[in-house]
């Protein structure tokens, strides 16, 4: 999996963690081990899964109290707050309406054609 997006194996492994605590997959270990979703991918939205990876909210404020003497930094906060809560608001209304079977489904349409060979083994599919 980790050579398939081109990063360290570690990530992977951090990443199936938080998706395990999460309840999304269950994780098998040893050679013919691997990862599986614990439920229908049509179940699982994408908020899911941001959810269980992420933190904290997509913007953060800074964590420092601002000087006293500076009217910028007493006042962003309370205004920047209502920006970011939005942005946020909007990213997860769009990760709600998004699921993995979504995802899986434009995938198909628009890509089995080039990469069939890889989705037929990735996905386990029958010729």
């Amino acid at each position: 999996m980790a050579d398939s997006v081109n990063t360290n194996p570690v990530i992977i492994r951090r990443i199936l963690g938080k998706l395990r605590e999460a309840g999304l997959v269950d994780i098998q270990g040893g050679a013919s081990g691997g990862a599986k979703l614990t439920r229908s991918p049509k179940k699982i939205s994408l908020k899911h899964v941001y959810k269980a990876i992420e933190d904290d909210k997509l913007f953060a404020l800074h964590t420092n109290t601002p000087s006293v003497d500076c009217p910028v930094g007493l006042t962003i906060r309370p205004v920047i707050s209502g920006v970011f809560d939005e942005v946020d608001n909007a990213v997860n209304s769009v990760l709600e309406e998004k699921s993995l079977d979504d995802l899986y489904q434009e995938m198909q349409t628009n890509y089995t054609e080039k990469y069939s060979r890889t989705f037929k083994e990735l996905f386990k599919m029958e010729s």
